[in-house]
């Protein structure tokens, strides 16, 4: 213990003589340790941690590839989805979405807010329950049934001001009526 004392005032002395060479030295390892630690949170929050869905180990996400075109990673078109989905005999069930944003309210006074068509079943196999109202079900994907949507929490406060009464009620979304029958 005796050593160690003696080798850390060797330290502090001989540091305590060239400063700017003490303050080099500590800026140098305070951003190597601060890089380091900002890399390590992203990885942590995009690889390691798991997905904040119940039993996400089983989830899986489908793509197609083209290898010939150089594409490791495509996305799967509708009837490549209905035909997986028909001839499925590994996984409980498979959902499918695509991404896109639309025009929420009025022609006179719309807002553009992100959206995601999905399949019934995809929400069911992600294991999320609605905040208020439902989920779609089967009943609301046949061809000439009423279109039906599910707002975002966010957009139900900043649309609808928190409003239950929105659970519903019919609003234009890209000019089509849509009962609004859940908030996420």
């Amino acid at each position: 213990m005796q050593t160690l004392k003696q080798d850390l005032l060797y330290a502090l002395r001989t540091l305590a003589k060239s400063p700017a060479y003490a303050a080099v030295t500590i800026l140098t390892l305070a951003l190597g340790i601060g890089a380091n630690t900002a890399i390590f949170s992203v990885v942590n929050g995009v690889m390691l941690k798991p997905l904040p869905y119940p039993n996400s180990e089983r989830l899986l996400f489908i793509t197609s590839t083209f290898p010939a075109l150089g594409f490791d990673r495509f996305w799967v078109s509708l009837p490549e989805w209905a035909e997986f989905k028909e001839r499925n005999r590994s996984f409980s069930a498979v959902g499918a979405y695509r991404e896109g944003s639309v025009n929420l309210g009025s022609p006179e006074r719309p807002r553009r807010v992100n959206s995601v068509i999905v399949t019934p079943e995809l929400l069911d196999v992600l294991g999320v329950a609605p905040l208020r109202g439902r989920l779609f079900n089967e009943g609301d994907a046949p061809v000439g049934a009423e279109d039906v949507g599910i707002i975002s929490y966010q957009t139900w406060q900043s649309d609808f001001g928190g409003d239950e009464g929105v659970l519903g009620r019919v609003i234009p979304i890209d000019s089509t009526p849509t009962r609004i029958v859940g908030i996420m």
